[in-house]
């Protein structure tokens, strides 16, 4: 006959049979948890010492790297949008950015030779004239002026909508500039004389000068060209969606556009 689980070797403890109760520690999932957080603990908190101290030695690295400048100019209170180097001899800089200001300065001290103020918005474009006579500084807003380096006066100003880019004439007195609008400036210094080129409706975002002066490339945000005729204000050629987006770069060479 089946006996179950016991057969006759089996032995029953009663409680006669007891001797002593030992309590075991509590060895349910919570310690088993506590265990295991303790050597992952462990384990990880090792790993991010080792973090840290690679951490350490990249900032260290960092820090330990030469500093080459021979002068830094810091009078702006954030980001510098621009600057541009005086093309003839580059003892003058100018510079402009978040804080709404515009500095000429000086790159053999870094000390300020006057300040082009006046601006409402981020100074996000400055540049010198090709001989270095005049500066233009221009903002977020629409706000462009000219001044004058010699007098170190304000010869000119102007408010557009939403300036985009600005740019002078690379062997004359002319100014050019792009609106958000889409729309086109030219004036000529330093009495001011305007021409205007209408857009198409998108922002133009980029623009490059032909080598022969005569002619202006200009790059729009619905990802086409125009070739403009800047004496005539006419366009010459225009290529619609050529790319999809925004023309960020034009390059013009002798006898070809290239895009980027």
């Amino acid at each position: 006959m089946d006996d179950g689980p016991y057969d006759e070797t089996d032995q029953v403890i009663d409680d006669d049979d007891i001797v002593e109760f030992i309590e075991l520690e509590d060895q349910d999932g919570n310690d088993e948890e506590d265990e295991g957080a303790e050597i992952m603990g462990a384990s990880s908190g090792v790993r991010r010492d080792t973090e840290s101290d690679d951490d350490d030695d990249q900032l260290q690295a960092v820090n330990m790297v030469a500093d080459d400048a021979e002068i830094v100019f810091d009078k702006h209170a954030g980001s510098v949008f621009c600057c541009d180097l005086e093309p003839v001899n580059g003892k003058i800089a100018i510079s402009g950015g978040e804080d709404d200001r515009s500095f000429v300065w000086s790159t053999s001290d870094g000390s300020v030779l006057f300040e082009c103020t006046g601006h409402k918005d981020s100074v996000t474009c400055s540049s010198f004239s090709y001989d270095g006579k005049f500066v233009a500084t221009g903002d977020m807003s629409g706000v462009v002026q000219v001044w004058q380096i010699e007098s170190r006066s304000k010869l000119w100003s102007f408010e557009t909508s939403d300036l985009s880019w600005l740019q002078w004439h690379h062997s004359s007195h002319i100014l050019l500039a792009g609106t958000m609008d889409g729309d086109m400036w030219m004036w000529r210094m330093p009495d001011g004389d305007c021409k205007t080129f209408p857009g198409n409706g998108s922002p133009t975002d980029s623009a490059k000068l032909f080598p022969d002066g005569k002619r202006l490339a200009v790059g729009y945000g619905d990802g086409s060209i125009r070739i403009w005729d800047l004496k005539a204000a006419t366009t010459l050629h225009s290529v619609a969606g050529i790319i999809f987006g925004m023309l960020i770069s034009i390059v013009c060479e002798c006898c070809s556009v290239k895009i980027q």
